[in-house]
């Protein structure tokens, strides 16, 4: 038998096991199951005060041959190129609970987690995920649309640009700059990326008004053209100009050359940011031999992050389903299930996307309802308007060694309180709950932000879980007090 068939028998029997290791509150109520968390933080977390926990900041990100320590033991993070398929999945989830804690997720940016992964198990799951054919995407982040190439409303098909860009910066100066560096190749359509932060972005000119001012309001036909015209290219959060494609990507690497040049830590926005406007002048001046560069000024235009959830159509008669695991976490059985279901259904892909969503492509409008019915009662969210969609919330404590609040859990107990007022932002969550001063979940701002802290839990208003806290909130009926914050101050 080969490998992968192995695989794929492995995860056949994932959603027959269940070894009884969750916690002893697992199977009560999600408020019981919070309260009882919160004692379990109360032992275990030292209370030194009201200041926050110290935790670590990470240079890098774990990936799949170099995981990272947590709580719960290690995790490994995979980023896809493409769809995958479901068998494929399917067989990752099994490796999952063979070789970790069976626990998986969808990070913001799109990326799988895995969790519980141990010294020693870590090197074989890492060499059995290679045979499964997965399309995994190593080096230089670079992202484009989860539906590039399928959705007809893209202004062009940015995968092939950013694969020039990718293959570019595995050598030379853009080889060396910090690990968390993100370039987006945006090409519209119905999942854009304009919400996803990166250090470099490159955009449809006719996303950008002629006076850099904001999203133009005639953008076009919402069929794909042959190619792109113009591409706008900002970074750090300004609009640095206007370039021909042709000349987009070594624009790129000019620009990441330049990062490099000022250290290994360096990012976008502080370059930009500190240099304000001979920031931006430093970044043109490495561009001015670029054929057919303009520049542009300007903030680049704010954008809310595109919704996964839904039915997006694709190809004549075909769709891609948009669902998502809750808080985006989700056991093994659930993915597995739901991948061989999918297959059942007719799918010929699953990719992960911005938003912690994972879209099922090349559906019939039929399958993609009953798969939507099925993917509902194995714990996905398909609604964008499910409450839930408006909390953001870390794994918390116990699977993160930094978090001193059980966040995850929080967020389950109180996503009916959540349902119950009214979006405070025009975008964002109402509610995230962070383990820690970190803000992994949500770096932005949220209406409410609970924040772990030595002492409880510290209390953010219209800010972000670094930010110095309003007041501190005991431990011991933490879930009613904020039910009753969100019923009256936003209520």
């Amino acid at each position: 038998m080969s490998a992968r068939a192995k695989e794929e028998g492995r995860a056949g029997a994932v959603a027959a096991r269940d070894d009884g290791s969750g916690p002893p509150w697992s199977a009560a109520p999600a408020p019981e199951r919070a309260e009882a968390a919160l004692v379990q933080a109360r032992s275990t977390v030292p209370h030194a005060g009201p200041q926050a926990a110290p935790v670590a900041r990470r240079g890098a990100c774990p990936t799949l041959p170099e995981p990272m320590a947590t709580g719960d033991g290690l995790l490994a993070r995979l980023a896809l190129a493409g769809p995958a398929a479901p068998g494929s999945l399917a067989a990752l989830a099994g490796l999952a609970l063979a070789h970790g804690n069976g626990i998986l997720e969808v990070t913001a940016r799109g990326k799988l987690q895995v969790r519980g992964l141990t010294a020693a198990s870590a090197p074989a799951f890492a060499a059995a995920v290679g045979e499964l054919g997965l399309p995994i995407r190593e080096g230089l982040e670079v992202q484009a649309s989860p539906l590039a190439g399928r959705d007809r409303r893209c202004a062009f098909d940015p995968r092939p640009l950013a694969a020039a860009i990718a293959a570019g910066a595995r050598s030379g100066p853009a080889s060396r700059v910090a690990p968390k560096v993100a370039v987006v190749v945006d090409g519209g359509g119905l999942l854009p990326l304009a919400g996803l932060p990166a250090d470099i972005r490159l955009a449809p000119e006719a996303d950008i008004s002629p006076a850099g001012g904001g999203r133009s309001e005639h953008a076009g036909p919402p069929e794909a053209q042959d190619r792109p015209g113009g591409l706008v290219l900002s970074a750090g959060g300004r609009l640095v100009g206007r370039l021909p494609p042709a000349e987009a990507a070594a624009a790129v690497l000019a620009l990441l050359g330049l990062l490099a040049e000022h250290g290994p830590a360096a990012r976008m926005a502080a370059l930009v940011g500190s240099g304000g406007a001979e920031g931006v002048a430093l970044l043109r001046a490495r561009l001015a031999a670029v054929a057919g560069f303009q520049p542009l000024e300007g903030p680049e235009p704010a954008a809310a992050a595109a919704e996964p959830l839904g039915l997006h159509p694709l190809e004549p008669g075909r769709f891609a389903l948009g669902l998502a695991p809750a808080f985006g976490q989700m056991s093994a059985a659930a993915l597995a299930a739901l991948a061989r279901a999918a297959a059942a259904h007719g799918a010929d892909g699953i990719v992960p996307a911005p938003g912690r969503g994972l879209l099922v492509l090349g559906l019939l409008a039929g399958q993609a309802e009953s798969l939507r019915a099925l993917a509902a009662g194995l714990g996905f969210l398909a609604d964008p308007a499910d409450p839930r969609r408006r909390i953001a919330a870390c794994p918390g404590a116990p699977a993160c060694a930094s978090g001193r609040l059980p966040a995850r859990l929080l967020a389950e107990a109180l996503a009916e309180a959540v349902a119950a007022v009214p979006a405070a932002l025009p975008a964002g969550p109402t509610l995230h709950v962070s383990g820690c001063a970190k803000g992994c979940a949500h770096p932005a701002a949220a209406a409410i932000t609970l924040v772990g802290l030595d002492a409880g839990a510290g209390l953010v208003l219209q800010g972000t879980a670094c930010d110095a806290p309003r007041r501190l909130l005991p431990l011991d009926g933490l879930v009613p007090a904020v039910r009753r914050l969100l019923e009256t101050d936003l209520g």
